[in-house]
């Protein structure tokens, strides 16, 4: 069987902090909007006069998605301490799962919502995606050590 390439385990311990701030800072930044001043860059614009060359940007909103996106793939991707087959063909099984959960979610968005940004909408995909994979994934594993559990005579 194949070896797939994943992470140390620390780095699920790593990820869940930094998923969880990043889906903090999301839903400040979208519902109240909350802005870093630290995250104000220049940006150069076509503008009609040249004292509005540049314009400040800021891009607070970007950094929380990336935050989330990089803290679940952080803890979806990172190995287990016992890493057997049932748990190499299990975390197979939720990813294509989760990748056909998120198509459904993307062709549903596609047809009934036409007001989000392309860079949005994608980013969002991606999110639901990553989100999808960390639930089923861990839940799966949960429900199959129970199982294992109570399966083992005392």
């Amino acid at each position: 069987m194949q070896k797939i390439l994943l992470l140390p385990p620390f780095f699920k311990y790593i990820g869940i902090p930094v998923a969880l701030s990043g889906m903090t800072l999301s839903v400040l930044n979208i519902f109240y909007e909350f802005q870093l001043s630290w995250l104000n860059f220049r940006k150069a614009e076509a503008a009609g006069s040249i004292g509005q060359l540049f314009e400040t940007t800021n891009y607070t909103g970007s950094a929380a998605y990336l935050l989330a996106m990089v803290g679940l793939v952080m803890v979806g991707f990172s190995r287990l301490h016992t890493e057997d087959e049932r748990t190499v063909q299990l975390r197979l099984s939720t990813l294509s799962l989760s990748v056909y959960i998120s198509l459904g979610i993307f062709v549903l968005l596609t047809l009934f919502v036409f007001s989000l940004s392309y860079i949005l909408y994608a980013t969002m995909l991606w999110f639901c995606f990553l989100l999808l994979f960390c639930i089923l994934f861990y839940g799966r594993m949960w429900l199959m050590q129970s199982i294992r559990m109570y399966e083992e005579p005392s």
